[in-house]
């Protein structure tokens, strides 16, 4: 019959269960969460990044919000609308909007951003086009991390720091065109020789503003920089709570510890930077040694016993109580690293480790951490420890361009 469409079949990708497992778990997330509640910005920023990069999910998400029955708040949209850069998920949020209103729903008010009062160098920024960068981690554990925040008309604003387990080391801001800022990002790679990612905007702020917490070696001039940027950026609600990788790895099936390969954490450069200096393992290493060659008769159990004990030694003053949160938190960034790389299985199995350290006050006293005795075991046990480590890590660049410190590559 002419003029009459044939009706049409989802694509493939809508059928993809995993997807429609996030839509539903994300939509519900949504429901009960208030707008007004710290989380709720964490996880609109994850949605519209993942809305973003996976259009078959924003149509299942979207799909999700049409198709439900029962009374909800669309707070949400809006701001969905705002954070979106995709032109085709923009019209889909808009379309869902219309369908609603001619169900008879009522909208929120628009989310859109009113004319900004502020004056000087951050005037009028457009919060929905803000991006974090975060470097790899060097061997020391430094780390650079990079806010590029747009000013209408006006080019761009770039800040970039040096972090490092100690606190911020330094800051500066720049004004730059959007050309501008690809020079800088790409002189920054070459220069310290570690990759830059896109990271999510609030964690960004939430990692620079933790370094600078623990220890600022910022001047004055700095300092002022520093608190205009952060006093603007909490009065918009753009500083993350909380790491971002808890809320990006905690599943309803958490990881099970027997389906970890330890031997995966050999392979990661951030593990090995952990690896003491031969120096400062000089003592363990001669009592290791004693044992080994002890004139005194032992048995293999006798022996066992005198290397746990002088693991257990190391493990307990080579990393005191006092720095096992800094080591928590390293470990936390490192997954969130990996994830941003697509390598999910070295995210679960740092983000798996990480929280052993910090679930150590629920363990019985006297029972040391299953990872720090790994990982001494490791540089006082093994004869050859990078025998143990995967062929691409006994090169000396990784990955991503860092120097692997001599004390890593041969001792």
């Amino acid at each position: 019959m002419p003029g009459k469409l044939k009706p049409q079949l989802p694509k493939k990708d809508t059928f993809n269960p995993q997807l429609v497992e996030r839509a539903e778990t994300v939509f519900k997330q949504l429901r009960e969460t208030e707008e007004s509640k710290p989380e709720a910005l964490k996880i609109i920023n994850t949605l519209a990044r993942e809305l973003d990069e996976i259009p078959a999910l924003a149509n299942i998400f979207l799909q999700k919000i049409t198709a439900h029955k029962e009374p909800f708040s669309l707070w949400f949209l809006p701001y969905l609308n705002r954070l979106i850069r995709s032109k085709s998920v923009q019209k889909g949020i808009k379309r869902t909007l219309y369908l609603l209103k001619q169900k008879g729903i009522n909208l929120p008010p628009s989310a859109d951003t009113p004319p900004q009062k502020e004056g000087g160098i951050l005037k009028n920024i457009e919060s929905f086009q803000a991006v974090g960068y975060l470097s790899e981690f060097d061997g020391l554990k430094n780390q650079m991390v990079g806010l590029l925040i747009p000013r209408p008309a006006k080019g761009q604003f770039f800040i970039f720091s040096l972090i490092s387990i100690e606190g911020l080391e330094s800051l500066t801001a720049l004004e730059v065109s959007k050309r501008g800022v690809k020079n800088i990002l790409a002189d920054l790679e070459t220069q310290s020789g570690h990759a830059f990612l896109e990271a999510d905007f609030g964690h960004t702020v939430f990692v620079l503003q933790e370094a600078h917490d623990r220890r600022s070696k910022l001047s004055n001039e700095e300092e002022g920089v520093y608190s205009g940027i952060i006093s603007f950026l909490e009065g918009k609600k753009m500083v993350g709570q909380s790491p971002i990788i808890r809320s990006l790895l905690v599943t309803e099936k958490p990881i099970q510890p027997l389906s970890l390969d330890i031997r995966l954490l050999t392979r990661i450069p951030e593990i090995v930077y952990l690896l003491p200096e031969p120096k400062i393992l000089k003592t363990y290493l001669g009592a290791v040694e004693e044992v080994r060659t002890s004139l005194l008769i032992l048995n293999e159990i006798q022996k066992r016993e005198r290397l746990k004990a002088v693991v257990d030694k190391a493990v307990q003053e080579l990393f005191p109580p006092e720095t096992r949160t800094g080591l928590f938190r390293y470990l936390e960034e490192a997954a969130y690293l990996y994830f941003l790389k697509g390598q999910k299985e070295e995210a679960e199995h740092l983000f798996h480790w990480a929280n052993t350290l910090d679930q150590e006050k629920e363990s019985p006293p006297g029972k040391e951490n299953p990872f720090l005795l790994w990982l001494m075991e490791m540089a006082l046990l093994t004869e050859n420890p990078n025998d143990d480590l995967a062929p691409e890590q006994k090169e000396q660049k990784t990955e991503g361009g860092i120097i692997i410190p001599s004390w890593v590559k041969g001792r």
